[in-house]
Parts: structure tokens; C-alpha cells; sequence
């Protein structure tokens, strides 16, 4: 039985030249710009969270579900696929998609049209601060 060699952390470094700074650069001072610009119309936290309510709730939970299928699922799923194979795959299309789908679709109008701008917020008024606390609790230890 032979012991697998794993690659040391300086040989997997990527060396960066000018160019690669001057991107990164240009890219933070885009974001930067679009952040400042976008100042200029925003007042309040519902602003913000919410675009001042000026759209649809279909258009919310699109952006809901969009929000969640970002760079760490495609890199934790790539990982996953990896390491699980098959089981991964059968995890996020039949577990994760069609819950992130019922909450966009089904749930978030719920939401949207009772003015709170979190899951725990919605708790808090709908069932009181007992299920505030467990919601919240919940949510900080699952990350």
C-alpha cells in the first residue's frame, strides 16, 4: 500500500503580475462607483432590503432564489460531486432546488406582503417572540 503525496500549500499559490492587480483593481472601483451611485437613492433599510416595495413578489423570490445559487454552491457542489459522487447530485435536485423554489415562489409572497424584510421578523409577528428566538438561534448555528 503506497501513501498518496498531497501537494504543499506553496505549490498550489498562483503568481499574480500587474495585470492581475489592475483587473482586481478595476473591479473593486466598479463596485465601489455602482455603491456610491446607488446611495444617492437609497434612504432607509426598506430601500435597501426591499427596493421600496416598487416590485412584484414573483420578481422578490426570483432574486431569492438567485441569491442562493450563488459561488459557494457551485464550488461546494463541485467538492461535494467529488468527494460523494452521486449522492451530491441527488441531494441539491431533489432536496435543495425544489425547497428553494417552494420558498421563492410559494413563501415569499407571504412575506413580501406582511412587510417584513427577514424569516425571523415573520415569525416574530406571526407567532410571537418565543418563535422569534428559536428562528433566529436556528439560523446563526447553521452557518
Amino acid at each position: 500500500m503506497s501513501a498518496q503525496i498531497l501537494p504543499l500549500a506553496g505549490d498550489t499559490i498562483i503568481d499574480a503580475g500587474a495585470v492581475d492587480y489592475l483587473i482586481l483593481a478595476i473591479y473593486f472601483a466598479f463596485v465601489l462607483g455602482i455603491g456610491l451611485l446607488a446611495k444617492r437613492q437609497v434612504s432607509d433599510s426598506l430601500d435597501f432590503f426591499l427596493s421600496g416595495r416598487s416590485l412584484p413578489a414573483w420578481v422578490t423570490g426570483l432574486a431569492f432564489i438567485s441569491a442562493n445559487l450563488g459561488a459557494v454552491e457551485i464550488m461546494g457542489m463541485s467538492a461535494s460531486g467529488a468527494e460523494f459522487g452521486l449522492p451530491a447530485v441527488h441531494y441539491f435536485w431533489v432536496g435543495a432546488i425544489p425547497a428553494m423554489l417552494f420558498l421563492g415562489v410559494v413563501m415569499m409572497p407571504f412575506y413580501y406582503g406582511s412587510k417584513v424584510r427577514s424569516v425571523p421578523e415573520f415569525m416574530l409577528r406571526r407567532f410571537g417572540p418565543g418563535a422569534h428566538l428559536v428562528t433566529c438561534s436556528f439560523r446563526r448555528t447553521r452557518v
